[in-house]
């Protein structure tokens, strides 16, 4: 793992992979892969929440987002599940996630071999000490040399809708 200067070191996972880790009690909601559409408005509020926590950091230095962010989602008249899912996700964070330091940029849902990948941009901050890395792969951005980062589906299978893992 490489280290960024005032965060925790970064993580030799996958951003994509991360992500759905994170957001994994509010996928675990649907028995089975729910429509696209679904799937990328559930992962909006997923990287949403992640990348306020994100620029909250004291490297990033940008803790308004978050503040707006929970302003909204825990306002009085906000729905129950709502504002228990950003709760949820932020608890997690804080618990799981808390030393990571690399924002979500670009990302997109596509089709692959029969189930659908998340593709993700791995963003760091402009501090970030990123020396050299023992993984080839992985270039100062994050991102592979090959394109964004990916997660597979851990139970994709021919012609059949799986969820993302």
């Amino acid at each position: 793992m490489e280290s960024t200067k005032g965060a925790g070191p970064i993580p030799d996972s996958k951003i994509s992979a991360t992500i759905l880790d994170f957001g994994e009690p509010l996928l675990a909601c649907f028995d089975e892969l729910p429509p696209v559409e679904v799937l990328q408005s559930l992962l909006k509020i997923v990287i949403t929440v992640w990348n306020a926590h994100v620029l909250a950091l004291p490297i990033w230095g940008s803790p308004e987002g978050l503040e707006q962010l929970r302003t909204i989602m825990c306002r009085p008249d906000a729905d129950p599940l709502t504002r228990a899912a950003y709760e949820d996700l932020s608890r997690r964070r804080r618990e799981l996630f808390g030393d990571d330091s690399r924002a979500v940029g670009e990302w997109a849902i596509v089709p692959r071999d029969g189930g659908l990948v998340l593709r993700c941009d791995a963003r760091l901050p402009h501090a970030a000490d990123v020396g050299p890395s023992p993984r080839p792969d992985r270039t100062p951005s994050g991102t592979s040399p090959q394109g964004p980062e990916t997660a597979r589906p851990s139970r994709a299978a021919p012609r059949r809708r799986s969820r993302p893992r």
